[in-house]
């Protein structure tokens, strides 16, 4: 176990005190097979104690220490490879936070091992806008339930200046939930080098995280968290410092570790990212700009020869995706001998690596919450994809298989690509996402290279069965479910073969009731001793709007939303009404929604949900430790007199935690399911002993694994 004491005072040192409070985190660091770092700030100085275990009910296991200090960091050892961890902080004689479901990290596999996984990469994220929070939340919606492993920032993370306060304000307070249990391996930006020094690594930047200095999870020791390398399951991946001239030059420290660590590393892939990207023509010209000249000239012919796959970069406010490219190395750049495949990389026809170092695809992600633009008009010529809308990228590598897609703060996936390592076959669908009807179509999805055709085969009990034989190249069959309670769906090629997991078989399709982005009534102004939340209420004089809504610190149309609800800037409440039609009767309701910051939500004038909101009264304000916009699953089971046949009446309350603040959104989604019958003539939710009253179950979907 490795204590840190830093000493990073907010203010004066006082004496320990279980009255301390969290300022930052707890969140993750540094997670290797065997170990995890979980690091805490307080608003005075205490003691540390950390409890761990199996589930939030069993933390057996404590460290502690003695000693005070506001910035804690605790690093647990003796783990075990790719397992769950929950966790709660605080003083010996206190929790601050965790000892719940949302408060846990996953250990990383071993190293080497074929373990598939996902990683989010963000950058020129942090200002602190209602851009930024829509970017995070159309990545937790396309994630779903099964959220990104590691979190990468390609840097400027911390607007303008990189301060201990804008970090706080524009990163930590940000993507709270997802630190919690998301370990983070940031590159330094250029907004990061105002306040912090990478050749000392001094400042807020080095302050805020633990970094692999010392090999601690595979590589070559660096000595410095400005540059670093770390293995997650069979990628090996390296951050590099591209702001500091002086660690850009070519008999420097870092390209010499750099040279030592790409020749100690076989892993399967190599993924490399930094601010400053090779080749780009957004907000910054990578042709006539030193920094993004240097790392070009010096940097990718020492990637390319090691057999980089992926070069990952921001800094200019733009979202870029080249082609398969190899030896651009001259300025100004050119295509011409470099584009190694001209193809889009997409569905079916992904890039193929037959040798290491047959090319590598370079993003630039600096879209991840400040404005996009570029100067002018003209498009690199070595992108397929170039786009100026907010996004980020979600990467999932499954042994010889890469997978890459930009998803749009509006949800949208404008780009996806696929790299292979010679031969593969890979399943990519149906998933547990999907809603698998007796009956109904559902699309079987793959991607392969090297392989003339495929056999499609489901298992419903203990054999497989056969369903066509389909050429491979054409990537998806249309194929009906058969009637069963679970499946698994496989595709095989020679000794080549997938296959999904066990996936459940509806007998009835889920009813969408009230889809997101459909018109709401709204209202802005006290309905205080009215009865507005009963189906019977006229709310003819109500504003009309389409979801989402919101106010923001941005103009407008900057907002991510379809609503502006200006009226909102000085009021601290809205009121929201939507009538919904039901047919027949539901065993379960699940309301997809995201709010911001506090919201209760009433059915036929009956409370169902409420997080972050304590006084219903007009003028009161949601918790003000309440985090900004989360999206959550709520599932309800509903009792017999919940709803009616015919129209049904839903009541939203949303609340900002100040009363001139910006911060309001809300929009969802509700679905009704009705669950098979068995012999006993009862449903699932009864056979479970569920009650028959109404329960609310809170899932964070981001944090199901």
């Amino acid at each position: 176990m490795r204590w840190f004491s830093r000493a990073l005072m907010l203010g004066c040192l006082v004496t320990a005190t279980t009255a301390a409070r969290p300022l930052r985190g707890p969140y993750i660091q540094l997670t290797t097979p065997s170990s995890a770092t979980v690091v805490w700030r307080t608003d005075g100085a205490s003691t540390t104690t950390l409890r761990y275990g199996s589930s939030p009910d069993a933390l057996d296991a404590t460290l502690t220490d003695s000693s005070t200090a506001t910035q804690h960091e605790v690093e647990i050892t003796g783990l075990q490879p790719d397992t769950k961890y929950y966790y709660a902080v605080g003083p010996a004689d206190a929790s601050l936070a965790g000892g719940d479901e949302d408060h846990f990290f996953v250990t990383a596999p071993e190293v080497g091992a074929a373990k598939p996984f996902t990683f989010w990469v963000v950058g020129d994220s942090g200002v602190a806008t209602a851009k930024q929070a829509r970017v995070r939340d159309a990545m937790l919606r396309e994630s779903g339930q099964s959220p990104p492993d590691v979190y990468l920032h390609v840097g400027d993370m911390a607007y303008s200046d990189g301060t201990d306060q804008e970090f706080q304000d524009r990163f930590f307070a940000m993507y709270q939930n997802i630190l919690r249990n998301t370990p983070t391996y940031p590159a330094i930006g250029n907004h990061e080098g105002g306040a912090s020094d990478s050749l000392t690594a001094t400042g807020p930047y080095y302050d805020a995280y633990v970094l692999p200095t010392q090999a601690q999870v595979g590589g070559v020791a660096s000595g410095t968290e400005a540059y670093y390398s770390w293995d997650w399951a069979n990628v090996h991946f390296i951050a590099l410092e591209s702001y500091r001239a002086e660690l850009r030059a070519t008999e420097g420290a870092m390209l010499a570790w750099l040279q030592m660590d790409l020749a100690s590393t076989d892993a399967d892939w190599l993924v490399v990212y930094f601010h400053h990207p090779p080749y780009t023509k957004g907000s910054h010209d990578s042709d006539t700009e030193i920094g993004h000249i240097e790392m070009r000239e010096r940097v990718m012919p020492m990637l390319e020869a090691a057999g980089v796959d992926l070069v990952l970069g921001g800094h200019s406010h733009i979202y870029e995706r080249s082609y398969l490219i190899k030896g651009a190395y001259d300025t100004p750049t050119t295509a011409e001998g470099h584009i190694v495949d001209s193809g889009d990389g997409e569905e079916n026809r992904p890039y193929v690596k037959t040798n290491p170092d047959d090319g590598n695809v370079c993003i630039v992600a600096g879209h991840g919450g400040t404005n996009v633009g570029r100067d002018g008009d003209e498009e690199h010529v070595l992108m397929h994809m170039t786009e100026l809308v907010n996004g980020s990228v979600i990467v999932s590598v499954d042994g010889d298989l890469m997978r890459v897609k930009n998803v749009r703060m509006d949800g949208v996936v404008s780009d996806a690509f696929s790299i292979t390592r010679g031969e593969t076959l890979a399943l990519t669908g149906p998933t547990a996402a999907d809603d698998l009807v007796e009956g109904s179509t559902v699309a079987v999805t793959w991607v392969s290279a090297g392989i003339d055709e495929v056999t499609i085969e489901y298992r419903a009990e203990d054999d497989w069965e056969r369903v066509t034989t389909v050429p491979a190249a054409s990537g998806r069959y249309e194929w009906t479910v058969p009637e069963a309670e679970t499946v698994r769906v496989r595709v095989v090629s020679g000794a080549a073969a997938d296959e999904s997991e066990t996936l459940e078989v509806l007998a009835e399709a889920p009813v969408r009731l009230i889809r997101s982005g459909v018109s709401w009534r709204y209202h802005v102004e006290s309905l205080d001793g009215e009865d507005w939340t009963s189906p019977g209420y006229r709310d003819g004089d109500w504003e009309r709007g389409q979801g989402p809504f919101s106010i923001c610190a941005c103009l407008p149309w900057e907002c991510a939303c379809r609503t502006y609800l200006l009226d909102a800037l000085l009021a601290p409440t809205v009121y929201f009404r939507k009538d919904f039609n039901v047919e027949a009767p539901f065993d379960r309701l699940t309301l997809e929604l995201v709010h911001e910051v506090g919201a209760k939500i009433w059915i036929n004038g009956r409370e169902v949900y409420a997080r972050s909101i304590d006084d219903d009264s007009f003028e009161a304000l949601a918790d003000p430790e309440a985090l900004a916009a989360e999206i959550r699953r709520v599932e309800i089971a509903v009792p017999e007199d919940l709803l009616v046949v015919g129209q049904n009446t839903m009541a939203v309350m949303v609340k900002k935690n100040a009363a001139l603040g910006p911060s309001l959104y809300f929009d969802v989604e509700v679905t009704g399911h009705r669950d098979a019958e068995d012999g006993c003539g009862c449903t699932a939710t009864e056979r479970s002993g569920s009650p028959g009253w109404l329960i609310v179950v809170l899932i964070a979907l981001r944090r199901r694994r």
